[in-house]
């Protein structure tokens, strides 16, 4: 055999050799993964009921089983197809998420635990995104007051996936605000008196009584500066 074959079949056996122990070298092991950790499901209105699902893959050499799936609001139901997941085995998480009263960016959080056979916990975090369309836009949309003197803001409500608004009780939850209801012009008027604003602060919250179907009380919390 000439030098120039014996130079190719050393190459090609080098080759092979260096293919075969590519193969074989230990593989990570990555527990389970989600083929997307976040899923956007969209532009959704109050009360709707988004769906999504998460492909869940078992990446380990070891067999794997679920134990839960938290998440961090009661508007999320979890669908799980299968527990327990040998090497290489996927399954679905599947999620209805309620919109509810929700408004603009928004989105729900959820954490796979699982387990291998060494009785160790583990953790896969998902998460879900998406965008409400209220049934009525407000401005502004923070209320904020100072301890410097007494203030007035003015609340407007504008319907926009409802055909008409009306706005019938307006009321706060502390004594040091007063709110006046112009239902005829969907608007409230929240005048802030420091003088009864406790030193050590206090919660207060206004509640809109309104016609929409889905945020029939709406809320907003009064934030005092000091």
């Amino acid at each position: 055999m000439s030098r120039i074959g014996l130079f190719s079949l050393g190459i090609l056996a080098v080759g092979t050799s260096a293919v075969t122990a590519y193969i074989a070298r230990p593989r990570p092991d990555y527990g389970l993964t989600a083929e997307r950790r976040v899923i956007d499901v969209g532009m959704h209105g109050q009360g709707e009921t988004a769906a999504a699902s998460f492909k869940l893959v078992n990446r380990s050499s070891a067999t794997i089983r679920v134990l839960d799936v938290l998440h961090n609001c009661d508007c999320v139901e979890t669908k799980l197809a299968k527990q327990s997941l040998e090497s290489g085995e996927a399954t679905s998480l599947d999620i209805p998420w309620e919109t509810r009263t929700r408004r603009g960016d928004t989105g729900a959080e959820l954490t796979v635990v699982w387990v291998k056979p060494d009785g160790r916990t583990h953790f896969t975090p998902l998460a879900l995104q998406a965008h409400v369309e209220p049934d009525f836009d407000v401005t502004p949309i923070t209320l904020e007051f100072s301890r410097g003197g007494a203030q007035r803001v003015r609340l407007s409500f504008t319907p926009r996936r409802v055909a008409e608004l009306t706005l019938y009780r307006a009321y706060v939850t502390h004594r040091a605000f007063t709110v006046k209801l112009a239902p005829d012009e969907c608007h409230v008027e929240i005048e802030f008196d420091p003088s009864r604003w406790p030193e050590e602060g206090a919660d207060a919250e206004l509640v809109v009584e309104n016609n929409s179907p889905h945020e029939a009380r709406y809320r907003a919390a009064l934030n005092v500066r000091r």
